[in-house]
This record gives structure tokens, C-alpha cells and sequence, in this order.
């Protein structure tokens, strides 16, 4: 995982004190750390497809997970942070049973406003 993160152009992400609240023997396995981090990003792309959440916490990362995604859909030549490959988000099912990239973003990455679809 370090190593896929040495080339990142992203936001940056900083995380400060994480403690784990059901754990007696202190800080996560690193095999716990990578679930909460899968989880965190699913749930961050799904609050930014159908926001749900009032969460100030939840919003702020979907708001930044649909920055990513708008970037992801430009050429790769146009990406500010440079993700191509690195990162996408795919929906399924289409009209047709397929999966598609190009679906909805229903959160506004640029105000408090949830978006309407």
C-alpha cells in the first residue's frame, strides 16, 4: 500500500490520533487498518452518489471523494491530481445490465448544499 501511494497527486489526507475503540491491546493490525480504510472509501463514494448523511464528517469526505470522480472523468492529459488508473468508480446495473462510469454525482463539491438528482 505504501508503495502504490508514493506517486499520489491527490488531496492531501492527514489523519491525527486514531485509537481504536474496541480494541484492548491498542492501535489496528494492519490488516484492520486496510478494512477501515476500503470502508471509508466505499462509504465516502457512496455518500457522494445518494448523500444520506448529515453528518458534517460523512459530507466532508463525500464532497472530496466527487472532486475525485470529476477529476477521473476528464482526459488524462486534464487531471489535476493525476489518477488515471489509479482510481475509478464504476455503477451497475444500466438499462441494459451493464456496468457504466458516468453516473450521478449527487453531492456538490463546492457548497453545503446536498444535490438533487
Amino acid at each position: 500500500m505504501v508503495s502504490d501511494t508514493r506517486d499520489y497527486k491527490g488531496p492531501d489526507v492527514k489523519l491525527k490520533g486514531i485509537k481504536c475503540l474496541s480494541c484492548e491491546e491498542g492501535p489496528f493490525t494492519p490488516e484492520q487498518e486496510l478494512l477501515q480504510l476500503t470502508d471509508l472509501l466505499l462509504g465516502s463514494v457512496a455518500s457522494a452518489i445518494e448523500p444520506k448523511s448529515e453528518r458534517e464528517t460523512k459530507q466532508w469526505f463525500a464532497k472530496n471523494i466527487a472532486l475525485l470522480m470529476e477529476d477521473i472523468r476528464k482526459k488524462p492529459w486534464k487531471q489535476e491530481y493525476r489518477l488515471h488508473r489509479k482510481f475509478s468508480v464504476s455503477y451497475f446495473p444500466d438499462a441494459d445490465g451493464a456496468i457504466y462510469n458516468d453516473g450521478l454525482i449527487g453531492i456538490n463539491k463546492d457548497t453545503k448544499q446536498l444535490g438533487l438528482f
